[in-house]
């Protein structure tokens, strides 16, 4: 046994000595493939330098952001998150946008902590409301849930109320359906029956179940069944053109195929003869 160690060994060295005679790659051991100091500190100084050239126009400045989330560092994200207090809304909506993308807890905290800093002026703003909701729930962190679905139904505008409910929905953890029952049970039941289009593909993907657009079908069966449920592994396909909402909403591709009446256009009839 020994002696069968010793030839492995003598072997191991003797291929780092050969291979690069025969021009052969030596055997490396597995490193961390994040990115360098200096990536890292070339990305903040072209992200500074986008956010100090006032000159420039905001879509420049504001896809500079944009170019950098690839690299996901604290430095990088706290680079961008500079953006956010810009006074042109193109660079904050890019830094929002940027922020989103980049899973990474320091990205999430700048996100959580401008947009209570700026609630009031949110409110007033629909879309851009609609785009950090949006970029909190691409974390699909359960400690947001909480901050995601405050208000939830007291907001007018429903693009703002399906940002709240998708992205609950994204974060794929029972909490999110108790979430989601507890709007649903604490809501004005007009409200609620006003919108439940949006909120039932939500609990149809954490569920995996259907109980059809009776929000109080779903509220008893959840009272009777959350203890014992169990969640799925994976979140639910939801019918088609929910799923296409979905998709349309995160950016996704869409996942379902184009009909076979629709495919098959343009193709000659068989056995027309």
């Amino acid at each position: 046994m020994i002696e069968s160690m010793r030839l492995v060994v003598s072997a191991s060295k003797l291929v780092l000595l050969v291979a690069p005679m025969l021009g052969m790659a030596a055997p490396v051991e597995a490193q961390d493939e994040g990115p360098t100091k200096e990536q890292v500190e070339a990305a903040v100084e072209r992200i500074e330098t986008a956010l100090e050239d006032r000159k420039a126009e905001g879509a420049v400045r504001g896809n500079a952001l944009r170019a950098e989330t690839g690299l996901v560092h604290p430095a990088v994200i706290a680079a961008i998150a500079k953006g956010l207090g810009d006074r042109e809304p193109l660079v904050t909506d890019a830094a929002i946008e940027s922020l989103g993308q980049m899973r990474h807890r320091d990205a999430l905290t700048a996100l959580t902590k401008w947009g209570k800093r700026s609630r009031k002026a949110l409110e007033k703003e629909t879309e851009r409301m609609t785009a950090w909701i949006k970029a909190i729930g691409r974390h699909q962190d359960v400690d947001s849930l909480e901050l995601l679905a405050k208000d939830a139904f007291k907001q007018d505008a429903r693009d703002v109320l399906m940002a709240r409910i998708y992205a609950i929905a994204n974060v794929h953890a029972k909490e999110s359906i108790e979430v989601l029952m507890d709007l649903l049970t604490s809501t004005d039941a007009r409200r609620v029956n006003n919108n439940f289009r949006t909120v039932r593909p939500a609990l149809m993907r954490l569920t995996g179940i259907d109980h059809g657009n009776d929000p109080l079908a779903w509220t008893k069966w959840w009272r009777g069944a959350k203890r014992s449920f169990e969640l799925p592994k994976e979140p639910a396909t939801l019918p088609r053109q929910d799923q296409t909402r979905w998709d349309r909403f995160w950016g996704n591709e869409v996942r379902y195929e184009r009909t076979e009446r629709r495919s098959r256009r343009g193709q000659d009839p068989e056995d027309d003869e």
